[in-house]
């Protein structure tokens, strides 16, 4: 089994992950400031059904 095999995933939450999109994109310097940015609702994440998680 080669080290790769062993060593665990890193794996992030999905909500986590969602907020570092906008964040990386601030800190890249592609976005000025926020206001360009989505909206908190347009960042919900949806369950399999598509509905909101709440």
């Amino acid at each position: 089994m080669s080290a790769a095999a062993r060593r665990p995933r890193l794996r992030f939450e999905p909500a986590e992950e969602v907020a570092n999109r906008p964040r990386e994109r601030i800190l890249s310097g592609a976005v000025d400031d926020g206001a360009l940015l989505p909206k908190i609702d347009g960042l919900l994440i949806r369950d399999c059904v598509g509905g909101p998680i709440r």
